[in-house]
């Protein structure tokens, strides 16, 4: 292993371990724990607080955390009522980001009512389908340790070439457009289980986000020692 691989390394398991520590006393608004196979959020919605710095969005990726939805009229015609703040919002930042980059068009009659903006109180309000066509291969990946008590809900872009190669994928979510084996959000495994990545087309959006379906595409699991395999997805 390499000097800059380990000292990555360290820096990601001095991370991990803060951002444990900030579990243990309170329900970390970037977390978000879901099982495999029935995928559910968390749900202690509160008014979006806050204010500080907006961010400006350009391309197709949203490269920051969002904080607050809310629904509303059609065809991005504006959002209504008290905004959702909720404790585990990965579900819903995969489908805000999936809207803008992936072919989402199919889903414009659902996401064109979906509203975001960041948790700073100033910031503006933005349709789901805002800037949309950018028409990227995104699909979404859960990562799973049960040994970590960790779940996660990200976006996975096919790069092209064999599904089953962990290298044809790019894993984005929040404030990384790169997300590598041993970052916080795709952490390596444990003495006691590997962790799992298992990449679902999308296929079905509800509640702006709130759940997500569709048939799997690839599946690899990362051990402790954060090495990849590919290997065979559950048959539902």
């Amino acid at each position: 292993m390499g000097v800059i691989e380990e000292m990555r390394r360290r820096i990601n398991k001095i991370r991990w371990e803060r951002w444990r520590a900030k579990q243990n006393k309170e329900l970390e608004k970037s977390y978000c724990y879901s099982w495999v196979e029935s995928w559910s959020v968390w749900g202690n919605w509160q008014e979006c607080p806050g204010s500080g710095d907006c961010h400006s969005v350009s391309g197709a990726y949203i490269d920051f955390y969002i904080g607050c939805w809310r629904s509303g009229a059609s065809d991005c015609g504006g959002g209504s009522g008290s905004w959702n703040a909720p404790s585990g919002p990965c579900m819903y930042n995969v489908a805000m980001r999936f809207a803008r980059a992936g072919e989402s068009s199919s889903f414009y009659d659902v996401l064109s009512k979906c509203y975001w903006k960041e948790e700073h109180g100033g910031c503006s309000e933005h349709c789901y389908m805002e800037y949309y066509g950018w028409n990227k291969p995104i699909y979404f990946a859960g990562v799973t340790n049960n040994s970590r008590s960790f779940g996660h809900a990200i976006c996975a872009e096919h790069l092209g070439g064999d599904v089953t190669n962990f290298n044809n994928w790019k894993f984005f979510q929040y404030d990384n457009l790169n997300i590598q084996p041993g970052d916080w959000q795709m952490p390596c495994g444990t003495d006691e289980e590997n962790t799992k990545v298992r990449i679902r087309q999308i296929e079905s959006i509800r509640s702006c986000g709130g759940s997500i379906g569709g048939d799997y595409v690839a599946c690899f699991e990362i051990d402790k020692n954060c090495n990849v395999i590919s290997v065979s997805c559950p048959s539902k």
